[in-house]
C-alpha cells in the first residue's frame, strides 16, 4: 500500500474520480467517461434513472460526476442553457455546450475548472486537517439537509428542485445529486467518504508516530549520555596513556624487563540510524514536493 498507508490514493480518487465514476484529468478533462453512451446532463449529474435513460445501451450509472469533486464542480458551475454565470466565474462558456459533437464541452469543462482553481487559491493557505475535516462535515449535513422531493429517494447540492433533474435548462436546475446510504437517512457521497477516509488514516499514522516518538528521543537521550561517558572515558584514556608513556619509559629505564601496562580498549558506540516516521505534512504532498491541489478551500466553494 505504500508507506503513506493509501492517504494519497483516497485523495486524489476524491478530487479527480475512479473507476466506479467518471475520471478527470488535473485540468478538468474527462478523462473517462461512465459507459452512459451519448449522455445528457441529467444523467451525469443526477443519480435518477429513468428521467433521462442511456442512449445506444450505454449503462445505468447515472450521477457518476457526482463521486468526484471535480465533477461535483462541474455539475455545479458549468453554465446552463440559460447562459447564466455560476460560481462566480463570469463568463467562461464561449459559445459551448455540455454536450456536442467535436469535443467543446471538454474545452468548457477546462475552463470552468481553471477558474475554480483560480477562485480558490486566491485564499493563499492551505488551512488545517481539522479544517479540512469540519468542512466536508458540513458540507455533508447541508447535503442531507437537502431532501429531494417529489416520489425521488436522495439529496441534493446547489439549487434543487421538487425531481431534481439538474438539466440546468433553468438556474433553478443547477445541481448534483446523491443517492441515500443504506439506511436510506443520510446521502452517499464518495469523494466526501474518501477525503474523511484519508483523514482518519492520517490521524491514526501520526498517533502513531507520537506514540513512538518519545520512546525514541528516550534512547537517543541514552544513546547521546553513553557517547558522553565514552568521550570522557576516551579523554581518560589519551591521559593515562600519555601517563603509561611515560611510565613505560621510567620502567624501560629502571627494569626493562617489568612490562608495560595494557591499553584499555575503547567502547565504540552504534548510532541509531532509525528514521522518524515521516510527517501528515509529507503525506499530504507529491514526492516532488508540492501540495496535492488545496481540497480545503475547494471544498469551500461547493457552499457559495
Amino acid at each position: 500500500m505504500g508507506k503513506d498507508n493509501g492517504v494519497k490514493g483516497r485523495l486524489k480518487e476524491a478530487l479527480y474520480g475512479d473507476a466506479v465514476g467518471a475520471s478527470f484529468n488535473e485540468d478538468g478533462v474527462l478523462a473517462g467517461g461512465c459507459g452512459l453512451g451519448m449522455v445528457s446532463r441529467s444523467q451525469y449529474c443526477s443519480h435518477i434513472e429513468g428521467v433521462h435513460p442511456p442512449f445506444f445501451g450505454g449503462s445505468n450509472r447515472n450521477g457518476c460526476f457526482g463521486h468526484s469533486l471535480i465533477g461535483t464542480f462541474l455539475c455545479l458551475c458549468v453554465p446552463g442553457n440559460d447562459r447564466k454565470d455560476l460560481c462566480g466565474l463570469n463568463n467562461v462558456h464561449g459559445g459551448a455546450g455540455w454536450t456536442s459533437s467535436n469535443g467543446e464541452e471538454q474545452t468548457l469543462f477546462q475552463r470552468v475548472w481553471t477558474g475554480i482553481e483560480q477562485k480558490c487559491k486566491e485564499h493563499n493557505t492551505t488551512g488545517h486537517v481539522g479544517d479540512l475535516e469540519s468542512a466536508v462535515n458540513n458540507i455533508k449535513e447541508e447535503t442531507k439537509r437537502n431532501k429531494i422531493s417529489g416520489g425521488n429517494n436522495g439529496y441534493y447540492l446547489g439549487s434543487g428542485t421538487a425531481g431534481a433533474t439538474c438539466s440546468n435548462t433553468s438556474p433553478q436546475h443547477g445541481c448534483v445529486t446523491y443517492a441515500p446510504t443504506g439506511n436510506g437517512d443520510t446521502p452517499h457521497i464518495p469523494w466526501a467518504d474518501k477525503i474523511l477516509e484519508a483523514i482518519n488514516i492520517s490521524k491514526t499514522h501520526q498517533k502513531a508516530s507520537s506514540i513512538k516518538s518519545p520512546q525514541t528521543d528516550h534512547h537517543h537521550e541514552d544513546q547521546d549520555d553513553s557517547s558522553d561517558e565514552a568521550s570522557e572515558g576516551e579523554t581518560d584514556d589519551h591521559e593515562e596513556e600519555g601517563e603509561e608513556d611515560e611510565s613505560t619509559q621510567n620502567h624501560d629505564h629502571q627494569n626493562p624487563a617489568t612490562p608495560p601496562r595494557s591499553k584499555r580498549k575503547r567502547r565504540s558506540i552504534q548510532k541509531n540510524t532509525e528514521q522518524p516516521a515521516e510527517s501528515l505534512k509529507a503525506i499530504l504532498h507529491h514526492d516532488d514536493g508540492s501540495f496535492l491541489p488545496q481540497p480545503f478551500w475547494l471544498l469551500s466553494a461547493v457552499v457559495i
